[in-house]
């Protein structure tokens, strides 16, 4: 009877084997993070078929067969990440964008394999994640059908050369990318106009009748008019993973959009206009001190401080209105004496 039962264990190891699946364990190599300031947290795998990996070659039938990871995906890469969480780590996002194994049987001894990986790395944050980068490592290998072991080598070193990269650039970019920034910094200066100009006179020194070089509008009906406005530029820096934010504030007055009638050429005309100009003055101040009062958000400074121009731009504008209504554009020299005296005292609360 022993001869027969080896024969037919013998017959029925050769028959092909349908459904099989291979499940690859992770051998004892890990990865650590080097850079202590970030944790990797959720892993979520993007691919469309979430199934299994791809394929390998059987070593006794030479047919395909399916290939998945002990633990499913997510805790396999679980399994090749070693880390400690600690207090005020940013934390990372893993999107597994592509993990595909393909075999083919080569001159009936041989598997043919192909191992792609792409990861996409994500900063956690409330409201949304915001994107960092995105690598790709692909390997092809050879190994007789016997070496079952390199599959496993060749999807482990995959990973773990992907989460490195990352690490990697985190290294070098970190502390400079502004997704990645811990905390905002904002220093607000005025603006110096280096290279003076006929066009436009900053707020550096008091107006003369001779920065009035524009024409008298058609339909004005006044003495004399002065165009003044106010505005920023905003440069952004990033130092060991902080957002420094420069704010320069001009205020200024555009001297081809400003005239004063021949007839009216005199110094109460002039500070009539002036006082339009140190209004300006004042409401940049004011900006000044609203934004340096901002609870500034890393997501979304720059909204923060632009709504505040805005709204500050609309009051300036509101507030000339009624300079020029209450003193009827300088005519009423008891309002003109008084709205001087309000605003050199108001400009003198910021150091004017």
């Amino acid at each position: 009877m022993k001869p027969l039962i080896f024969l037919l264990a013998s017959l029925l190891s050769n028959l092909p084997i349908f459904g099989q699946v291979y499940s690859i364990i992770f051998k004892a190599e890990t990865f650590t993070p080097s850079q202590k300031d970030y944790f990797l947290g959720n892993i979520i795998d993007d691919r469309p078929n979430k199934n299994n990996i791809g394929n390998i070659i059987n070593e006794r039938t030479n047919q395909s067969e399916e290939a998945i990871l002990k633990g499913g995906i997510i805790g396999g890469f679980q399994s090749l990440i070693v880390q400690k969480k600690t207090q005020n780590q940013q934390v990372i996002v893993i999107r597994i964008k592509a993990l595909k194994l393909k075999e083919e049987l080569s001159s009936g001894r041989f598997a043919e394999g192909k191992f792609i990986i792409t990861l996409a790395f994500e900063r956690q944050k409330e409201g949304g994640n915001v994107y960092l980068m995105e690598n790709t490592y692909e390997a092809k290998y050879v190994r007789s059908l016997s070496q079952i072991a390199t599959v496993e080598s060749v999807v482990r070193k995959g990973i773990i050369s992907n989460l490195q990269n990352f690490d990697d650039w985190i290294k070098k970019r970190g502390g400079k990318v502004e997704s990645l920034a811990k905390k905002i910094e904002l220093k607000v200066y005025d603006f110096v106009d280096d290279k003076p100009s006929d066009d436009t006179v900053y707020y550096e020194r008091k107006l003369t009748l001779n920065d009035f070089k524009g024409k008298k509008t058609v339909l004005s009906k006044y003495a004399g008019a002065i165009f003044t406005s106010m505005g920023y530029n905003m440069e952004v820096g990033m130092k060991q993973g902080v957002i420094l934010v420069k704010i320069l504030t001009k205020t200024y007055m555009a001297t081809q959009a400003s005239w004063i009638l021949e007839n009216a050429k005199n110094d109460y005309t002039l500070a009539h206009e002036q006082l339009h100009f140190d209004i300006t003055k004042l409401f940049v101040e004011r900006f000044k001190q609203k934004i340096l009062n901002l609870d500034l958000s890393l997501e979304d400074y720059d909204s923060q401080i632009q709504y505040e121009y805005l709204q500050s731009f609309s009051e300036l504008t509101d507030f000339q209105e009624k300079y020029d209504g209450e003193t009827q554009h300088g005519i009423d020299t008891t309002a003109q004496a008084q709205w001087k005296l309000k605003i050199k005292n108001e400009l003198a609360g910021f150091g004017f």
